[in-house]
């Protein structure tokens, strides 16, 4: 990395490295201690600053299986624990602070359709609101004892990593503006979710919160934010880290309300013209880049913005081929974009 001139490096901490069984009371895992200890002395010995994220999908399983994970708020101060000790043994060299990468994957795949750990498929979005309610409350109070306890002497940043897409209607001139319609939809629900009620006014996007009024009409337990919850989660990040690969155009999908998840109110689809990466999610529109930038200042209050994620995935060429052209102008081109934003503010 040195020798390629990288200045910073993203890499993440495992809880359960650290706290095998996820408390403070389980004890600490040294070697785990010690192994990340020298991770980050050698990339500041090699001038690489090193930016920490705190939390990339392994939780502990024994708070898994004593919990049932994210949809328990007794997580929240276990969680604050593992920070707070994170803080305290690796602030002195880390400045930059990431509390959760993509908290929208986890808590929609992880809790809603159980395409990933915990496995959890829960139609009605509950489980996966619940986890995104609990992850919420853990951030915000992390970010707080960073502020208080540990900035004025470590004078470091903590932000959050949250995925964020660009969506386009298909039609613009659809009747009542429908893919208008569901194109705020996704949005909302998408990138909203975290980043409106830390980066807008505390609370849910109005799709959120309409669904959670939905869920309580039908007897199901859904948490909502106290008065108390929102102070503490406005404003809980000195700046908003991007994982931006693509972008989608979105159509209206008729729905039932009462037996459908809001996930399933709109449709996603790609242009037939966008080059196609190896993962079957992955296709190059920079151009969608800028115009989420432009969103995010506008919908967010501007904030400091850090991209990241982002990149390309090719398969395996036999015999290899190294000039890596599909990475290359994926990479210009996307870097050209946010460029063009910086220069004319979007």
């Amino acid at each position: 990395m040195k020798a390629m001139g990288l200045k910073y490096y993203r890499f993440s901490l495992s809880w359960p490295r650290i706290f095998p069984d996820g408390t403070v009371a389980g004890g600490v895992n040294q070697a785990g201690v010690n192994y990340y200890n020298n991770v980050i002395n050698e990339l500041m010995a090699n001038g690489i600053t090193p930016m920490v994220t705190l939390y990339h999908w392994d939780l502990p399983q024994a708070l898994q299986d004593r919990y049932g994970g994210w949809v328990n708020e007794e997580l929240v101060e276990h969680y604050h624990n593992y920070a707070t000790f994170a803080f305290q043994t690796f602030g002195d060299r880390v400045k930059y602070w990431l509390t959760f990468n993509e908290p929208m994957v986890l808590c929609s795949l992880g809790y809603t359709s159980g395409e990933h750990a915990p496995g959890i498929h829960d139609p009605t979005s509950a489980s996966g609101l619940s986890c995104g309610h609990t992850l919420l409350k853990a951030h915000a109070r992390s970010w707080h004892t960073y502020n208080t306890t540990f900035r004025q002497l470590q004078g470091g940043k903590v932000g959050i990593a949250l995925s964020q897409l660009w969506a386009e209607p298909r039609d613009p001139d659809l009747p009542a503006a429908a893919d208008v319609s569901a194109t705020d939809r996704a949005m909302q629900m998408i990138n909203g979710w975290f980043a409106q009620p830390i980066f807008g006014d505390g609370d849910y996007p109005n799709v959120i919160k309409e669904t959670v009024q939905k869920l309580k009409s039908q007897l199901t337990e859904v948490p909502e934010f106290t008065d108390e919850d929102k102070s503490l989660i406005h404003g809980s990040a000195d700046f908003l880290g991007v994982n931006h690969y693509s972008s989608r155009i979105t159509s209206d999908k008729p729905t039932d309300i009462q037996t459908q998840s809001v996930f399933e109110s709109f449709e996603m689809t790609t242009a037939p013209e966008w080059p196609h990466g190896q993962s079957d999610w992955l296709f190059a529109v920079p151009w969608g880049l800028r115009r989420l930038l432009k969103y995010i200042k506008e919908h967010y209050g501007d904030p400091e913005v850090y991209i990241t994620e982002n990149g390309w995935s090719d398969g395996d060429v036999q015999p290899p081929v190294m000039e890596d052209t599909g990475r290359i102008c994926y990479y210009m081109t996307y870097i050209d974009e946010v460029l063009k934003g910086k220069e004319r503010h979007c």
